[in-house]
């Protein structure tokens, strides 16, 4: 799947290639979490989300972004073998968890 911030997301299995080359996937679920967000705090969560993911895109890491409904937390971060997974956006724990895995394994050296 194409870096970048998307509506929907790719089936699991092309995510998974993007880990394999280095990537991160940043998924969120407005349902997820003790209570559900409503319409104008998934926006925010969305946009906030989207803010951090842009900075990372802008510096040339290979970062995507989208929905995951399936999920039973909010925001979960994604790296080959790693996983983050929380209920309140922290802007500095997703740009913590970007900087720190992005490009860490790249077996076929993408």
């Amino acid at each position: 799947m194409a870096w970048g911030i998307h509506e929907r997301l790719s089936p699991k299995e092309v995510l998974i290639h993007n880990m394999e080359h280095g990537g991160i996937v940043v998924w969120y679920n407005c349902q997820g979490g003790q209570r559900p967000l409503t319409s104008a705090q998934c926006d925010t969560l969305r946009r906030d989300l989207g803010r951090v993911v842009q900075v990372a895109l802008d510096a040339n890491k290979l970062v995507v972004m989208g929905p995951y409904p399936q999920m039973n937390r909010r925001i979960a971060l994604t790296a080959w073998t790693k996983i983050d997974s929380f209920d309140e956006f922290d802007v500095r724990r997703v740009a913590h968890f970007i900087d720190t895995y992005e490009r860490a394994f790249n077996p076929e050296n993408f």
